[in-house]
């Protein structure tokens, strides 16, 4: 038995540490430094009952590779391979945090494979079911990165029903994202449902805020479909609506000045704008 104990150690530390050649010549792989993996499933066979131990080696490859990077741009069958062992690591002991933490600051900002890092992220979500960071990086990368707030507000709700977190600022920040995704009314359901529940007077206050400037959104959002009914195309701007009586005077958003419209009829606030632009830097 510790003969085959000892076969299996060896077999482990030869597909994780000694690269295949698999068609690539010793110059390439120095001068690109492609490491070669197998698949995930493979390594999981070979482990036997060591899988938690592999899981770091293969962790500690990443840790090599991330602290040796320079400034420059790594080609995608180098991304594809930190994605992979990520992915190996993370498969052999789905609890350990550290995969999914390099995966969301590595294969994201800098190697641009957000649905990738959302694969691994869910992973985690399933297993650590306790942790309110999984749900709310998917969350980010989704409206960040791959620019569906409705995604990412579904995902950052999820993140803010989860023990150890901000639960007010999720939800604030869950209600902005179905807001931007055009959809205001589940906007105030979650906050108007979430003040119902909480004791803490202050919070209170908080959320009542919330939701007067989503009703007053919302004024305007009907406004401007029933402007759309009878004349089948949007208004130009808030005054043709008050002009046109549907509305009875220009609306204030308490948290970003006053609503204006875009080229698409949509409403909108100048901070929202603000945080957009901001946003469309890393997309």
């Amino acid at each position: 038995m510790r003969s085959y104990v000892l076969l299996g150690v060896f077999i482990v530390g030869y597909i994780v540490f000694l690269p295949v050649m698999d068609g690539y010549s010793k110059a390439r792989l120095a001068d690109r430094d492609i490491r070669y993996i197998p698949h995930k499933e493979l390594i999981e066979v070979s482990s036997l009952e060591f899988r938690n131990i592999v899981s770091d080696m293969l962790f500690l490859n990443t840790l090599s590779f991330v602290g040796g990077r320079t400034q420059s741009k790594e080609d995608l069958e180098t991304w594809g391979w930190l994605y992979k062992t990520l992915d190996a690591s993370s498969y052999l002991n789905p609890y350990n945090m550290d995969p999914y933490f390099i995966a969301e600051g590595f294969l994201t900002w800098h190697g641009k494979m957000f649905r990738e890092t959302n694969s691994l992220l869910e992973r985690g979500m399933q297993y650590r079911t306790n942790d309110w960071i999984m749900p709310f990086f998917i969350g980010f990368n989704y409206y960040y990165f791959l620019n569906d707030p409705d995604a990412g507000a579904k995902y950052i709700e999820q993140a803010a029903q989860r023990p150890g977190t901000s639960r007010t600022t999720l939800i604030a920040l869950a209600s902005r994202l179905y807001v931007q995704s055009a959809q205001t009314e589940l906007a105030i359901a979650l906050v108007k449902d979430d003040s119902e529940k909480t004791k803490d007077e202050n919070l209170r206050i908080a959320y009542q805020a919330r939701l007067n400037a989503l009703y007053a959104r919302l004024y305007v959002e009907q406004a401007v479909e029933a402007y759309k009914k009878v004349y089948r195309k949007n208004p130009a701007s808030i005054d043709v609506l008050i002009s046109k009586n549907y509305l009875s005077k220009k609306p204030i958003s308490s948290e970003g000045g006053e609503f204006f419209l875009d080229k698409d009829g949509r409403v909108r606030t100048a901070i929202e704008i603000r945080i957009e632009k901001r946003a469309q830097m890393y997309r």
